[in-house]
C-alpha cells in the first residue's frame, strides 16, 4: 500500500517487483473480493466505537472517498 507521498519516489519504484496501490484503491479491491468480510470488519470497528457502520463510513469518507462511497452504495441496495 502506498501513501500519496510515495509518488515522489517513482524513479526508485521502477525496479520493485510489487504493485503499489493507494489505500482507497486497495480497500475497494478488498471489498470486491470479499464484500461480506469487509462489511463485517467495519461493523466490528463501529461496535467498538459505539457507532453505526454508516457513521464510520461518513468519518472515513473524507480520506478514503471511493471506498466509503462504494460501501455506502452497497449498503443502500
Amino acid at each position: 500500500m502506498c501513501l500519496d507521498d510515495a509518488r515522489r519516489f517513482s524513479e526508485h519504484r521502477a525496479h520493485w517487483t510489487r504493485f503499489c496501490h493507494y489505500p482507497d484503491d486497495y480497500l475497494v479491491t478488498l471489498f470486491e473480493i470479499e464484500p461480506y468480510q469487509v462489511i463485517a470488519v467495519l461493523g466490528e470497528m463501529a461496535s467498538r466505537r459505539r457507532m453505526e457502520t454508516e457513521d464510520v463510513l461518513i468519518q472515513y469518507g473524507t480520506v478514503i472517498t471511493k471506498f466509503s462511497s462504494r460501501i455506502h452504495a452497497h449498503l443502500s441496495e
